[in-house]
């Protein structure tokens, strides 16, 4: 199973809108072989992210903002390299 399709069962097991930090650490919980992956390693160590639970979000972020099934109502927008605005990812089938 994909990050896109964890997601996907995550939302939708949810039955409310979560915030891409809730949707990390469900990932985290439920699907443990989509984090710390060998990419996300990598990130980390080549210094594009912080830690390992910055590299997972980031792929959360490209996964929904590039997946037509998911939709954000006020979609994310970079703040800074290390910070961005809390919002709220929805799902519709």
């Amino acid at each position: 199973m994909g990050l896109s399709e964890a997601i996907v069962n995550v939302l939708a097991n949810a039955g409310r809108p979560l915030t891409p930090q809730e949707i990390r650490e469900l990932v985290k919980s439920q699907y443990p072989e989509l984090y710390g992956t060998d990419s996300h390693t990598r990130n980390v160590e080549k210094g594009y992210y912080h830690d390992l639970d910055h590299a997972l979000l980031a792929q959360i972020y490209t996964v929904v903002g590039s997946d037509k099934k998911m939709v954000s109502v006020h979609f994310w927008k970079m703040v800074s390299v290390h910070f961005w605005k809390m919002v709220s990812v929805h799902f519709y089938t």
